[in-house]
């Protein structure tokens, strides 16, 4: 965020500063767009492999409870990216 007193005075270096935010807000947004397909691919994959390794039954939820995979995906979906210093969600 742009504090008020770093705001310049002439409007090319004002519209410079607007355009330049919104490239990082951009960014941000791309970034963010790639966690959303990595979490939808891997729970995907995680689906696959549930029905693989303990076919359509309802027992296939408690031996992944006590694996505590789900914790691990839920953790890093609340991660905030700022939070993200091992760029786990950026690859």
């Amino acid at each position: 965020m742009i504090e008020a007193l770093d705001l310049p005075q002439d409007l090319a270096a004002a519209h410079a500063i607007i355009l330049a935010d919104r490239e990082a807000r951009l960014a941000l947004e791309r970034v963010q767009a790639g966690e959303r397909l990595l979490i939808e691919k891997l729970r995907l994959e995680i689906a696959r492999l549930r029905r693989q390794a303990f076919g359509n039954s309802s027992k296939w939820g408690r031996k992944l409870k006590q694996l505590g995979i789900e914790a691990v995906i839920e953790r890093k979906q609340r991660m905030a990216p700022e939070d993200d210093d091992d760029g786990f969600l950026l690859h």
